[in-house]
């Protein structure tokens, strides 16, 4: 991705959505928002979690990053975003990630992972660099908030 691609935004942020809301396309569902009036920010060093049911607009939110131009004023882009594909395994301890993916980082890069398992997230947070990650709600998770942010 282009980090050129908006100038609006304070240097500290990495990803932001403003008032975001996109049709849903798809036949499965019958509602008619994929997503509706999301508004939230990602900061190059913080590592923000979005948790959602299936079908909950997570995928259009990935799709609204790699393609901002669709949404001008809406999605913000101002990072080195290096989206991250993790083969997961439920069996995988935080080392074997590591193991697996350490060498693929990007020193400097925003993280982008979308369908991280609730394993992959031990991992995530060892990482010492912003991200943005899509994880799927669980009965594990359904305590947790919306949208969590750590620095």
């Amino acid at each position: 991705m282009d980090p050129t691609t908006t100038t609006n935004q304070p240097a500290d942020v990495a990803i932001e959505f403003s008032h975001l809301s996109v049709e849903n396309n798809r036949r499965r569902t019958p509602r008619k928002w994929a997503v509706e009036d999301i508004t939230f920010s990602a900061r190059a060093g913080d590592r923000t979690l979005v948790f959602g049911l299936p079908e909950a607009g997570k995928s259009t939110l990935v799709d609204a990053i790699h393609n901002p131009d669709k949404y001008p004023g809406r999605v913000a882009v101002q990072a080195d975003v290096q989206e991250f594909f993790l083969e997961d395994s439920h069996e995988w301890s935080p080392r074997d990630y590591a193991a697996k993916y350490d060498p693929e980082l990007r020193p400097g890069g925003f993280l982008l992972v979308d369908d991280a398992y609730e394993e992959a997230v031990a991992y995530l947070v060892r990482i010492n660099q912003g991200m943005l990650v899509f994880a799927a709600w669980t009965a594990t998770t359904a305590s947790t908030a919306s949208i969590v942010s750590s620095t």
